[in-house]
Order: C-alpha cells, then sequence, then structure tokens
C-alpha cells in the first residue's frame, strides 16, 4: 500500500488512537499548517497554526480536539471528509 493511500484512509477514530499513544499530528488545510503538540510541561498538549499557539493548553488531547474547530469545522469532520493537503501530513 503507498503512502498516499494511507494518508487518504486516515481518519479521525485513527487520530484519536494516535494521539492516546502521545503520537504529535502535522497536517495541512485550507492552505495553513497545523501541529497537535505535546509540550514537556503540563498541562501539555495544544495546536499550532503556521508555527503560532493556536488553542490554550490541554491536559487531555482527545478532549481538545473533540472540542476544537478550525474555520467552523470540527477535526473529525476535517479528517473524515478527506479534506487534508496530502503532502503535509506527518505522525510524529
Amino acid at each position: 500500500m503507498l503512502i498516499e493511500d494511507i494518508i487518504k484512509n486516515y481518519k479521525y477514530k485513527d487520530l484519536i488512537e494516535d494521539l492516546r499513544i502521545g503520537h504529535e499530528i502535522e497536517f495541512e488545510y485550507e492552505g495553513d499548517k497545523y501541529a497537535i503538540v505535546n509540550r514537556s510541561i503540563e498541562p501539555a498538549w495544544y495546536i499550532s497554526k503556521n508555527n503560532k499557539l493556536y488553542t490554550s493548553y490541554w491536559d487531555n488531547p482527545v478532549d481538545m480536539v473533540t472540542e476544537i474547530l478550525i474555520d467552523g469545522k470540527s477535526l473529525k469532520e476535517i479528517f473524515d471528509n478527506g479534506l487534508l493537503d496530502l503532502k503535509g501530513f506527518y505522525i510524529l
């Protein structure tokens, strides 16, 4: 399977699984670069947009991605409807 196929098939449930085990995620959406990041102090998790803080800091990444909207869309909608730019997607 090609990496492009894996990314294309990456859904919100996969995002949740990866965040639960501590992975950070980078993705592009509507021409902007986003990162779901874990820093070394609590509360640890946040989302950046174009390398600037986009959200406040959260203790739980799953709660964060459940509640945060990007351009009025939930991350579930963005990930499950294939709205990501494939070239800017990374799991760290």
